[in-house]
C-alpha cells in the first residue's frame, strides 16, 4: 500500500508533533471520480453452459447453481433470457431428464451387473416392482400337507357345534382353485 505524500489540506497533527496523513474521500471537493463502479457483464464460455446443463441434470437448485457460478439469480436469469429465451424453469425442467436418464442407464447397470461386478437383486426388485409391474406378494399354496392341517384345526375348532351354530358363524370351507366347492356340487 503506497502512502500519499502528506498536504496541508489533509494533515493533521498528533500529540507527539508527527504528522498523520487524513484519507480522501471521493466527493465534489477532491478530484477523485465520482461515478458508479459497475461490474461488466458475466458473459457464459461453451464450458459454462455445459456445466450449467451438468448442473441441472443432477437436479442442482436454482441458488446452487448461482453459487457455482459466483453470480446472483438475476445475472442468471438475464444469461438464461440471452442465451435460452426461456426462464429457468423451462430449461431446468427439460435438462434434468437428461440426468433422469443417466440416472436409469446406471440402475439398470447395478441391476444386470458387468462381468467384473454381479448384479444387484435388490435393484432387480426395485425395478421390477416398480417398472415392470411385478408384486411382492407371498402366495400361499394349500398344498395337501398344509390343508390337511388346516382341516384338522378346522375340525377341532367346529367339533360339538350344532349346524345352527356353525350356520351363525358363518364358517364355510375356502375355495381352493381346481377344487369344486360343495355350493357348486350342489347345484
Amino acid at each position: 500500500m503506497s502512502a500519499r505524500p502528506t498536504t496541508q489540506k489533509n494533515a493533521k497533527a498528533n500529540p507527539k508533533g508527527q504528522q498523520m496523513t487524513k484519507p480522501v474521500k471521493p466527493g465534489k471537493g477532491n478530484n477523485a471520480i465520482s461515478k458508479k463502479i459497475t461490474k461488466p457483464l458475466r458473459i457464459f464460455s461453451d464450458d459454462d453452459w455445459k456445466n450449467f446443463e451438468q448442473l441441472c441434470s443432477i437436479q442442482c437448485t436454482k441458488d446452487e447453481i448461482c453459487s457455482f457460478f459466483k453470480l446472483d439469480d438475476v445475472t442468471l436469469d438475464r444469461l438464461l433470457m440471452e442465451h435460452y429465451e426461456k426462464g429457468f424453469s423451462e430449461i431446468f425442467r427439460d435438462k434434468r431428464n437428461f440426468g433422469k436418464v443417466s440416472l436409469r442407464r446406471a440402475q439398470f447397470q447395478t441391476a444386470i451387473g458387468t462381468k467384473d461386478h454381479p448384479g444387484s437383486e435388490r435393484m432387480q426388485k426395485h425395478l421390477g416392482i416398480n417398472w415392470l409391474g411385478q408384486t411382492d406378494k407371498v402366495e400361499v399354496n394349500l398344498g395337501d400337507p398344509t390343508r390337511v392341517v388346516f382341516e384338522k384345526i378346522a375340525e377341532k375348532l367346529t367339533k360339538g357345534l350344532t349346524p345352527e351354530a356353525l350356520e351363525s358363524l358363518a364358517f364355510r370351507k375356502p375355495d381352493i382353485p381346481g377344487e369344486e366347492s360343495k355350493d357348486d356340487a350342489d347345484e
